[in-house]
């Protein structure tokens, strides 16, 4: 949802957040779940620090900015960024990510060479 020149997102998975449209920065964000993998991820980062900040606007940021004239790749692209980040080596949750050996996403670089088995998340 678009309110002037800021951008209103509520994803699905309880998070809503505010970006200025002209810049693609967040400027604010709200977790309304009771439980939020990025937060547990995230637990013990300064959330007031600005690397921490930096990265919510880079993953979440490049998704939003790369597809501002198409809503449903948007929403893939955030997504992807969502579970690629709770992944874990029992659980690799990787369909949203893109395909191929020149993916952002290193499971799939990996998945496309035939050798995600022995890919191990960090």
């Amino acid at each position: 949802m678009k309110h002037g020149q800021l951008v209103v997102l509520h994803l699905k998975f309880g998070v809503v957040i505010v970006m200025s449209f002209e810049t693609g920065r967040i400027l604010d964000f709200e977790v309304l779940s009771k439980y939020c993998h990025q937060c547990k991820l995230h637990q013990n980062d300064d959330k007031t620090s600005a690397a921490y900040m930096e990265w919510q606007e880079d993953y979440y940021g490049k998704a939003i900015r790369g597809n501002i004239h198409d809503v449903t790749k948007m929403n893939k692209a955030v997504w992807a960024i969502y579970y690629h980040t709770i992944s874990t080596n029992s659980k690799p949750q990787h369909s949203y990510c893109p395909m191929g050996t020149e993916s952002w996403c290193t499971y799939n670089q990996e998945a496309a060479k035939g050798k995600e088995e022995e890919y191990r998340h960090t």
